[in-house]
């Protein structure tokens, strides 16, 4: 029900003002993302992420290399890469800092193409809950 949603939403965020602390879980990311502070995702059980919204604004990003070939096999770590996903031609990289150092590292790997984009909440945990074990 839409209108008793925004109502709870409002309580909720009247309570947070007068210096309520609270805790909830919601799988209505859109809800989360327009009155929480901080969030916390778990994937089958583990804390994957821990993290304010305004360090994820400011800081992750994700970051797209394209290849002419399959990209190399090499093991891509580095400080700030929280997850690498490859496909075909690419890696796509969720990154929550050193964003500068890792798309030159992929420069470096013969990238032909390296997009920086910001990401929200949503994507966050999509990447995170599809991570592997």
């Amino acid at each position: 029900d839409p209108v008793a949603i925004e109502e709870l939403l409002q309580m909720l965020v009247a309570a947070t003002a007068d210096g309520t602390t609270l805790f909830f879980s919601s799988p209505q990311i859109a809800e989360v993302q327009r009155i929480a502070d901080r969030v916390c995702i778990i994937a089958r059980g583990t804390l994957v992420e821990d993290l304010s919204l305004d360090e994820l604004r400011e800081s992750y990003r994700r970051i797209t290399m394209g290849f002419t070939t399959p990209p190399p096999d090499e093991e891509l770590r580095m400080l700030g890469i929280c997850r690498v996903r490859r496909g075909d031609r690419q890696l796509c990289v969720i990154a929550s800092s050193n964003v500068d150092a890792i798309a030159e590292r992929g420069r470096s790997m013969s990238a032909v193409s390296v997009d920086i984009a910001p990401i929200g909440l949503r994507e966050l945990f999509l990447e995170s809950v599809k991570a592997e074990p």
